[in-house]
């Protein structure tokens, strides 16, 4: 199967805004997506250490992974 024809199968784009895609990740701007990628990585990493900041804040005592000095 295509990329274009599992776009259409799969995420049920119409045929046209399925080639859309697929010639926008490919001939257009190859890196695109290899850009969304990275920064969707780094946003999850931030979101991990604040989750981290935020657990640490409330907490009464230091839960683990909660370093000394650092929940501020």
């Amino acid at each position: 199967m295509s990329a274009g024809g599992s776009l259409s199968k799969e995420v049920a784009l119409s045929e046209p805004m399925a080639k859309q895609e697929v010639d926008r990740y490919t001939f257009r701007a190859p890196g695109q997506a290899t850009s969304y990628y990275y920064g969707y990585q780094r946003q999850l990493a931030l979101h991990g250490k604040l989750s981290v900041r935020r657990r640490c804040r409330g907490a009464p005592s230091r839960p683990p992974g909660c370093a000394a000095g650092r929940a501020r």
